[in-house]
């Protein structure tokens, strides 16, 4: 079955509380889960990097569900490949709330640094998709 893979960026539309955070991985564990769509997301307080794969139909369904949510800004679609095998086939959706000087950590949130993202990501992992995820932790913060 070819898969589908995307990559957006975004930017929080405003300050988000742990709370709010949760609610989005909840929702998204369960919806992505249904769905056949697996990925990760990272947030570093502001921006948003979320790697989705699955179903073609239920993916782009999906991204414009995510495009239309108020609660960020800027989505960016930065990837979009058809693929044939997973990146993150057993995470409905891997999380991390990337160490940036933000005190934002909730119950499913682990801390991230280059270093543990290096190591968290699988070691077959397309190396473009390696670039986009460790360089995110790169990009200076907007004022």
């Amino acid at each position: 079955m070819t898969l589908t893979r995307m990559i957006y960026v975004s930017r929080a539309a405003g300050a988000l509380e742990t709370a709010e955070v949760d609610d989005i991985l909840e929702a998204a564990r369960i919806n992505n889960a249904r769905l056949d769509i697996t990925g990760l997301l990272l947030f570093d307080g502001t921006n948003f990097m979320q790697l989705l794969e699955g179903p073609n139909s239920d993916l782009q369904s999906l991204f414009e569900t995510i495009a239309a949510d108020k609660r960020h800004e800027n989505v960016i679609r930065i990837l979009l490949e058809d693929t044939e095998e997973r990146q993150f086939p057993g995470w409905s959706m891997g999380y991390s709330f990337v160490e940036a000087g933000h005190s934002l950590q909730g119950k499913d949130w682990f801390p991230l640094t280059h270093g543990s993202l290096k190591a968290a990501l699988p070691s077959r992992l397309d190396p473009t998709v390696r670039v986009l995820f460790t360089s995110f932790l790169s990009v200076p913060k907007a004022a």
